[in-house]
């Protein structure tokens, strides 16, 4: 699992609660526990050279984290309790985004 501290910052997520789904990118992706209380989340279903954003409720980037791997593993367990946004890229114009709920 990647350590989000580890990471410059850029933006937010949530699971099951699709905000965005540009031309059907990323339908495969997967946010979870929801809510994620054991200081942990996993986005599954990547492909390619992805980035994943988490942003608080003022938009403010928390964490970003650039993969190239099917899956990742975030360590929130040093956030705040509370709403957040996961948004993943592939950087070029196509995102999805999900609501969180971590609860630390």
């Amino acid at each position: 699992h990647r350590d989000l501290h580890s990471f410059p910052t850029r933006r937010s997520s949530d699971l099951c609660t699709s905000i965005a789904d540009n031309t059907g990118f990323a339908t495969s992706v997967k946010v979870y526990p929801a809510p994620a209380n054991n200081g942990q989340l996993t986005v599954s279903g990547l492909s390619g050279s992805t980035y994943i954003t988490l942003t608080n409720v003022l938009g403010q980037v928390v964490a970003q984290v650039n993969s190239d791997n099917l899956e990742e593993t975030l360590d929130v367990s040093k956030l705040s309790s509370g709403q957040y946004m996961v948004t993943v890229s592939d950087g070029a114009n196509q995102s999805r985004s999900f609501k969180v709920l971590i609860q630390n």
